[in-house]
């Protein structure tokens, strides 16, 4: 992501960074789920609640095929402890996001810890209302993508060809993300597994024993009865087969502008980088780049003809885009500054703009919020 000359993040700042997140994002997701409507919750909470009164779930109970046992036996765990189903459900979902924001801003501080990139995307994260559009492991399931394309970014900024760490990080996320929603893990697992051998080779054999012991250890329906949870996975791919959704252009576009501006602009930072490169530009990891863009076309193509595919379906890929934003442009800024004729627009200033440029849209996007139907907007 940087020349390994740039590579020096401090741990103590890591720790700062995660802390300082960790506690404005568990305040604000708190406040937001606590406050608004809960796709599927009629759902979530009681099945969670059979799980605490010590029912095991069946392919009949309607969040079993999801699985979202990340969140779901967390929930549990509250309930069982007297806590209301429904609060039980909010309070999981902002402390699961909170705890994937802190560490997507730690992550991006550690990818480029020479610039305010991680500000940036804490910003985007700890406000961002699109969480609530999702069920409860749509949400997980596209925080946690952030997290693994963060760190696929950060195991390949540090270098170390002989380092298996980065292999078990990236293999927890994805057996996280395995088991809370397993279409969503085993696309990315399928899609970026060539890719993965390319950069990493034998290595990644320690991330598929990372990822598959993650996944069983997290998903309890496969310690029950593994032959059943595993043959009910094409239920789950196919569950909304019969259901119609409605023409979804306008709303995709409305939802995720900026995760397009976002393709756009990489676009023109990658040809810049392979035609008119320079030896001091922040070199885009073209393997990265090129599996990350490659699956959200091809993951947009499987879905468009579908009869039902809400806008939340879209959000692991195009979240992460919206992330990512904030680095295509500084990465763009860096191409350009410092000119000769505008002395004066140094690489901090486009960072500090691009800052309060986030800042007025979070406020916009607040104020729409705020004095329209929450719950015709979220659901």
């Amino acid at each position: 992501m940087q020349d390994a000359s740039e590579y020096n993040p401090s741990p103590r700042n890591t720790a700062l960074i995660f802390l300082g997140v960790l506690t404005a994002a568990l305040a604000l997701q708190m406040t937001l789920w606590l406050s608004f409507p809960i796709a599927d919750e009629s759902w979530w909470a009681p099945d969670a609640a059979k799980i605490a009164a010590g029912t095991t779930l069946t392919p009949q109970d309607i969040t079993y095929v999801h699985p979202g046992t990340t969140m779901l036996y967390p929930m549990a765990t509250l309930i069982h402890s007297g806590v209301d189903p429904k609060t039980a459900v909010r309070v999981v979902m902002a402390a699961f996001a909170a705890i994937c924001i802190a560490l997507a801003s730690a992550l991006a501080y550690r990818v480029r810890p020479q610039n305010l990139w991680w500000l940036a995307v804490a910003l985007i994260l700890v406000a961002d209302l699109r969480l609530l559009h999702g069920t409860p492991p749509s949400t997980a399931a596209a925080l946690l993508t952030v997290v693994f394309v963060l760190l696929l970014l950060h195991a390949r900024a540090t270098r170390h060809p002989d380092s298996y760490r980065p292999m078990v990080y990236l293999g927890v996320c994805l057996g996280l993300l395995l088991a809370t929603r397993f279409d969503t893990g085993a696309f990315i697992l399928i899609t970026t597994l060539p890719f993965l051998l390319y950069m990493f080779r034998l290595r990644v054999l320690v991330l598929l024993a990372s990822a598959a012991l993650v996944c069983v250890a997290a998903n309890p329906h496969a310690w029950t009865d593994p032959l059943l949870y595993f043959s009910s996975i094409p239920q789950q791919i196919f569950a909304n087969k019969a259901l119609v959704g409605i023409d979804i252009l306008v709303p995709f576009l409305l939802t995720f502008p900026f995760a397009i501006l976002s393709i756009c602009v990489s676009l023109a930072v990658v040809y810049r980088q392979s035609f008119h490169s320079r030896d001091n530009d922040v070199r885009v990891p073209l393997d990265v780049y090129l599996w990350f863009l490659g699956a959200t076309l091809l993951i947009t193509l499987l879905l468009a003809p579908l009869s039902f595919h809400p806008i939340r379906y879209y959000m692991p890929f195009y979240l992460t885009w919206d992330i990512l934003l904030p680095f295509f442009l500084l990465v763009f800024a860096r191409q350009h500054f410092p000119h000769p004729r505008y002395p004066w627009l140094t690489e901090r200033r486009c960072e500090w703009a691009v800052i309060a440029l986030i800042v007025a849209t979070i406020a916009f996007r607040f104020v729409i919020f705020l004095t329209a139907d929450t719950r015709e907007i979220i659901l």
